[in-house]
């Protein structure tokens, strides 16, 4: 599971994974162009933002990333910590 905190003064969201996602790309709805880049917090390794192409909907689009997701592009899973936190500075 994942637990969401976010900063307003520094306008970014910290995404604290509880378990470690079994896929690579992992979906967050409603962040579609809200991320503007990623990175672990214990380490600053950056992560990789999956953007969807402008000319998908729901209708084509595989289930797992709906239209209005972020999706980010997970690494193996660090051995050092354990959860890991993903800062997201965000758009604004």
């Amino acid at each position: 599971g994942y637990i969401y905190t976010y900063n307003k003064k520094l306008n970014r969201l910290y995404i604290h994974c509880l378990q470690w996602p079994d896929i690579c790309q992992l979906p967050f709805h409603g962040l579609t162009g809200r991320i503007k880049y990623a990175q672990t917090l214990h380490d600053g390794a950056k992560v990789d933002i999956v953007k969807t192409p402008e000319n998908v909907t729901n209708e084509n689009l595989n289930p797992r990333f709906p239209a209005d997701a972020a999706c980010l592009k997970f690494m193996s899973k660090p051995d050092d910590t354990p959860i890991t936190v993903i800062e997201c500075f965000l758009n604004s």
